[in-house]
């Protein structure tokens, strides 16, 4: 198509090049990129050199491809939105609302499938349902393809005497038949054909890979007469597998469009005309007619909602509840299908709590044959459900001040029915005594410790639910504190500088719990002790100690199981004492103690022992009773005249018990034969 002129020799021995898209021997492949270009085109004569060149302009004069099938819908299904759309599955038609004689009769009934391009059948089955008729013997079933074939479907020998009414689909993988009465079923019911003289035979199998496009007929026959007998419904299905068929173009994409037309009654299947148009890039085009039948609605395909079972508060609109279905399509009162009409009135019925009952009678109307159908709905909206309970949150109670439990009013908790409903409040506890009181629940006696409070809801429909929490009762009343008013406390000689120590419960004078015992701790408010004698304090211990050395524990004004008193709180007035009462549970409580300390011990007094002196040794002797020459009551008897001659007596506690006090006593007497001279002699202390 380059060349021209010639003779020339074998074009495949020529090198062609195309600008863009290379050379080669005889020619070069260009695709759909160089549509709408002008490429340079080189023709080279390999043997000789020569060459020649021309343009050549690339278009698209070949038209996409685009192919149509016929369908068949009932009216009310989506149209298809595709000029050849799959056709997958059991290509199902069924005549119902049958009333046909059989006796004597030869009946055919034929099913159009030339919708259906040629394509083979994978499978074929059959649905009958005869009713009234007493021998089935006589009864002669057969399917006829659209080439002629034809196969049986029932044909038996047995079965006399009495009604056995068909209604089944006969289906090579059905069930083997045993028994007559096996044969009534419903349209479910897949049983495998009967053939002579009565054995399951899967004859159905001469069907498959026959084409399945164009006219089937189901034949049924009645060769004796006296058993009466109906036809009520005969059907098909046939298998297909046609993938969905998409126009295409093979330089690109393609445009789809389409207009309807219609045609027909809509009573009698009306008639849809679809013409698409399939544009590639370059305008070619390419064009088919789709016919699509509609038929119209019967209404034994109406199927009526199902009873509704839903909760009080629940919509009972039809929207919420169901509307009766064709194929699946809601048909509603505002959106009525083809020929069918709905409408519906309701009978209400009393339910407990706030629950309904509803009886709703549907009524469907024909269009077509102004006949109408009645169908019952019944709707429970019914209270079936538990209050909701939201419990108080654990919470803590003390006893009571005067015994060791707790009297409490419970909070109640906070309710939610869903449906509004009545509902009655109870409380059990696992320990006290429950009282109600009117609305008010109170639990009498709750014990020390965590209890498990639950509160418990039934409504009008007997509904129940419940919610626990904690309550915790806890001993925080203090202890009640009763104290001597007044005590005496009387030094002892059991420590130094007169330290006695006095525990805590002397000064107690019936101090109680509600709960249980008490222990007791006291302290003084002040003190004048200032020496270190205990390290913890009085009662702990008696081991100096501490920082600093003279503290608080020394002195007893921190509480100790005893209080220290000494020598020198005597005559000091009274001295207030704390006393702390403790219960079990840690609370404390206090009263005051006015104690007023006295010394009622005799001082001690060891005398020095005997001194024999001779005659010879002169001491002046005076009888009478002698004191501190200045009255200072330290023990030291100043005036004693004889005290520069045999020593004085001191008083050990105003020294601390210092034996550096002591002194030598020495006398001179040398007359005296009985000791040897000088006699030494100690100085005595006493108390």
């Amino acid at each position: 198509m380059i060349l021209e002129g010639g003779p020339y020799g074998c074009y495949d021995e020529y090198i062609v090049a195309v600008e863009g898209y290379g050379s080669g021997f005889g020619g070069v492949t260009i695709d759909n990129n160089a549509i709408g270009e002008t490429l340079t085109v080189t023709v080279t004569d390999p043997s000789t050199g020569n060459s020649c060149w021309g343009t050549i302009s690339v278009e698209d004069k070949i038209p996409p491809t685009i192919e149509c099938r016929d369908v068949v819908i009932m009216c009310g299904a989506q149209l298809p939105d595709v000029p050849a759309p799959a056709i997958v599955g059991y290509q199902e038609q069924i005549q119902t609302g049958l009333n046909d004689l059989l006796e004597l009769n030869t009946l055919e009934y034929t099913f159009d499938y030339s919708y259906l391009p040629t394509t083979p059948a994978l499978d074929v089955d059959v649905r009958i349902q005869i009713d009234d008729h007493t021998w089935l013997p006589d009864v002669k079933i057969e399917v006829e393809a659209p080439d002629g074939t034809t196969t049986d479907v029932f044909d038996i020998t047995g079965c006399a005497g009495q009604e056995f009414p068909i209604n089944c689909r006969f289906d090579d993988d059905g069930a083997v038949i045993t028994q007559c009465v096996d044969l009534d079923g419903d349209e479910n019911l897949r049983l495998m054909p009967l053939l002579f003289p009565g054995n399951s035979t899967p004859s159905l199998f001469n069907l498959n890979g026959l084409n399945a496009s164009g006219t089937w007929t189901v034949r049924i026959a009645d060769i004796a007469g006296g058993d009466d007998g109906h036809v009520r419904e005969v059907g098909l299905y046939i298998l297909v597998n046609l993938p969905q068929v998409d126009p295409a173009d093979n330089c690109g994409e393609v445009d789809l469009t389409y207009t309807d037309t219609e045609s027909g009654d809509p009573c009698e299947g009306l008639v849809v005309t679809r013409h698409w148009i399939a544009t590639d890039e370059s305008g070619n085009t390419a064009e088919c007619d789709q016919n699509i039948t509609v038929t119209p609605l019967v209404l034994d395909s109406i199927v009526c909602p199902p009873a509704y079972v839903g909760s009080c508060g629940d919509s009972s609109d039809p929207d919420n509840t169901g509307w009766p279905t064709v194929n699946g399509n809601e048909i509603t009162d505002e959106d009525n299908v083809c020929n069918i009409f709905v409408g519906y009135w309701d009978k209400p019925l009393n339910d407990c709590g706030n629950g309904e009952k509803i009886v709703r009678t549907w009524t469907v109307l024909d269009w077509c044959t102004q006949t109408t159908l009645e169908c019952v709905q019944v709707i429970k909206l019914s209270d079936d459900e538990a209050p909701e309970l939201t419990c108080p949150e654990d919470f803590e109670v003390g006893t009571d001040f005067w015994y060791c439990y707790a009297n409490v009013s419970v909070p109640k908790p906070d309710v939610f029915d869903v449906c509004g409903s009545a509902y009655t409040l109870s409380l059990t506890s696992s320990a006290g005594i429950v009282v109600n009181f009117g609305n008010n629940y109170v639990i009498n006696q709750l014990p020390l410790g965590d209890h498990v409070v639950i509160w418990h809801v039934t409504d009008e429909c007997g509904n129940h639910s419940s919610c626990s929490f904690t309550i915790s009762v806890v001993d925080d009343v203090v202890p009640v504190a009763n104290c001597d008013e007044h005590t005496i406390v009387s030094l002892t000689n059991d420590g130094p500088y007169g330290i006695t120590l006095v525990p805590a419960h002397v000064f107690d004078d019936g101090s109680y719990d509600n709960c249980g015992p008490v222990e007791f701790r006291v302290r003084r408010m002040d003190s004048c002790i200032d020496f270190d004698w205990t390290t913890e304090g009085a009662c702990i211990d008696d081991v100096p100690g501490g920082i600093p050395p003279v503290n608080s524990r020394d002195r007893g004004t921190v509480h100790r199981p005893c209080v220290p008193f000494a020598c020198c709180d005597v005559g000091a007035g009274p001295i207030m004492v704390e006393l702390e009462v403790t219960d079990l549970a840690g609370n404390r409580n206090y009263c005051m103690v006015e104690a007023t300390v006295q010394d009622k011990i005799s001082p001690f007094v060891e005398c020095p022992p005997d001194i024999i002196v001779s005659c010879d040794f002169w001491f002046n002797v005076e009888e009478g009773t002698f004191v501190d020459a200045d009255g200072n009551a330290n023990g030291n008897l100043d005036e004693d005249p004889l005290s520069p001659i045999f020593g004085n007596m001191y008083d050990a506690f105003a020294y601390n018990d210092d034996e550096s006090v002591r002194q030598d006593i020495i006398i001179n007497d040398p007359g005296n034969e009985d000791y040897n001279q000088p006699l030494l002699g100690y100085r005595r202390m006493g108390r």
